[in-house]
């Protein structure tokens, strides 16, 4: 990705691409999260604690975080479905943190959170970063740990929802 020119990476699914965000794709990237939030959180979160975290992604502060990132989005037949992001985990520069995976609910489980993962460890490594990190909801770990992370340990996190913490593992992909 050089000299902020879009590099998409076809993958195997039908007219899938794989870019950088764009300015214009924020709106829609709150969509997809704020989607993709209710459907997990409705089986975990009371209706109070759904509506708490549509209110943090609409929240100036949410795509303040995601401007900080490096963040892809993947289009199906050009339409946005999923994002997903990297930032670097500590000052020394070696590890990256995955975050921001959000996969639209009606494309959840045909691969593209695979796919768009393994891009953006590509772009995190391009970067100069050889480890990676994540913190994800507990009932995504199976994804991760078929990419190669392991568990290193177990949580709660109040990074989408404040006042309600949610179940998460902490993982890392060995080198």
């Amino acid at each position: 990705m050089q000299d902020g020119h879009q590099e998409a990476a076809q993958t195997s699914l039908p007219s899938l691409l794989i870019r950088r965000v764009g300015l214009d794709d924020f709106s829609t990237v709150r969509h997809i999260h704020t989607s993709a939030v209710r459907a997990l959180a409705e089986r975990l979160l009371d209706p109070k604690d759904v509506t708490l975290a549509t209110q943090a992604i609409y929240s100036p502060a949410y795509i303040s975080e995601l401007v900080a990132k490096s963040v892809f989005v993947a289009a199906l037949n050009g339409d946005l479905v999923a994002t997903c992001a990297w930032s670097p985990s500590d000052d020394r520069g070696i590890a990256a943190r995955i975050s921001a995976l959000f996969v639209a609910p009606l494309f959840q489980g045909i691969g593209i959170a695979r796919q768009l993962i393994t891009h953006v460890e590509q772009d995190a490594n391009h970067n100069g970063f050889e480890r990676f990190t994540a913190t994800v909801p507990v009932s995504i770990t199976p994804l991760f740990e078929a990419l190669g992370y392991v568990t290193a340990s177990f949580g709660t996190s109040r990074d989408v929802v404040p006042e309600t913490a949610l179940q998460v593992a902490f993982l890392r992909k060995p080198d």
